[in-house]
């Protein structure tokens, strides 16, 4: 459960950092309002917080589990939010990425190594 947990905040941190960062080329508001983006930062920082602590708490307290999910996590957000609100095609150098992280995601998860 504690992995579910640390993907889906993940998840919604990157979707509300691709909107903060990004969004101000496509949303009128957000371009106007650099204050509300630089607010945007403290629920993004709470996702961010709960991701890791619910990562490291699906990995015994390692980071490094948790620190690349989240990355591949972010890798995939972005294709799909790239695709949405500006329309860019993901090709077949997108795609293979996408395969990849979901190869190291799959590694993450399933590959169980000895604690030394």
């Amino acid at each position: 459960m504690n992995l579910f947990y640390a993907i889906i905040y993940g998840l919604i941190s990157q979707i509300l950092s691709f909107v903060c960062a990004q969004g101000s080329y496509k949303i009128p508001i957000l371009k106007n309002n650099m204050w509300l983006m630089v607010l945007m930062g403290i629920p993004i920082s709470f996702f961010v917080i709960k991701s890791v602590h619910y990562f490291a708490k699906a990995f015994n307290d390692e980071m490094w589990p948790g620190r690349i999910l989240g990355f591949t996590v972010g890798v995939a957000v972005f294709s799909l939010m790239g695709w949405i609100m500006f329309g860019e095609k993901i090709n077949e150098k997108t795609a293979l990425c996408l395969a990849l992280c979901f190869v190291i995601i799959a590694i993450q998860i399933f590959w169980k190594t000895p604690r030394i």
